[in-house]
């Protein structure tokens, strides 16, 4: 009897024994495995809610951005509507009432040196008048195509500037071929360029400027610098900056908008260095 209970016996111990810790070890292993990847799906949710997070963020950022630079480019318009009628009122009306005046001159009898010293006169305000209309053409809509590419834009505002303002403007670039990117580009950058000369001819107290333009990679980099009196580069924005007055600003903004960057060197002395860079077009070779 006791030999016949002895193999039962072992199969007992076996049932009750090691094939119950077996199942119990992997029971245990699979809540292990459970909880891991539990774990691991937590985490990934928290991730997922602070990339929400931070889209929401920069999304807001960004509709603060454009809502700012919107009212800024408000302000502009504004500024130059009242600097184009000032303009009109000021130069242009005053000398084609002067010529006026001196045209109802010639009904009166007069000496023919009078007469001649007259015409000469009114002769002089019209030209002035006709000078003055020609150039807010030219500041409006420059008679030059952008289609043409970037640097002939650039070397013909440097003859312009030459012309108008007694400015040298040396524009050298490391590709003629450059074009600026599409069309949006080219005319911020032009105008950008434009406005960043005419500071220079208004407070640099200098001759001649330069403007250098090259491709880093997928982004075209306009220098524009010179050697006068320079001014405090603080961050562009700050109250009491002349920066903002000089409306660095508005590029600011405006290339911002490009997903571009401007950086401004300056200090009282040591002249300025206005640096551009706007995305363009990988290069195709």
């Amino acid at each position: 009897m006791a030999e016949q209970c002895g193999p039962m016996l072992g199969e007992v111990q076996c049932n009750l024994g090691y094939a119950p810790q077996t199942a119990y070890d992997e029971r245990e292993q699979e809540i292990i495995d459970c909880a891991a990847e539990l774990a691991e799906t937590r985490r990934e949710l928290q991730d997922e809610v602070l990339r929400r997070k931070q889209v929401e963020e920069s999304l807001e950022l960004r509709a603060a951005q454009l809502k700012a630079t919107a009212l800024e480019l408000t302000q502009v318009e504004q500024h130059e509507r009242q600097r184009l009628a000032g303009v009109l009122h000021d130069h242009i009306q005053q000398l084609l009432v002067a010529a006026k005046f001196r045209i109802a001159q010639l009904a009166k009898p007069m000496k023919r040196q009078e007469l001649d010293e007259v015409v000469r006169k009114t002769t002089d305000l019209l030209s002035e008048a006709i000078t003055l209309t020609r150039t807010l053409a030219v500041e409006l809509s420059p008679p030059v195509s952008l289609n043409g590419g970037l640097i002939p834009a650039l070397e013909w505002l440097g003859q312009w500037m030459q012309e108008k303002h007694g400015l040298t403007i040396r524009v050298t670039a490391d590709d003629e071929g450059l074009d600026g990117g599409d069309e949006k580009t080219r005319l911020m950058l032009f105008n950008a360029v434009r406005e960043l000369l005419f500071n220079v001819t208004k407070h640099a107290k200098v001759k001649a400027a330069d403007v250098q333009v090259q491709r880093i990679g997928n982004q075209i980099q306009i220098v524009v610098a010179d050697s006068g009196v320079g001014f405090n580069s603080r961050p562009v924005g700050m109250p009491g900056n002349l920066a903002t007055n000089l409306g660095l600003f508005s590029i600011r903004k405006r290339l911002d908008l490009l997903g571009g960057r401007f950086e401004i060197d300056s200090a009282p002395g040591k002249g300025s260095r206005f640096t551009l860079r706007a995305p363009v077009s990988p290069c195709v070779s």
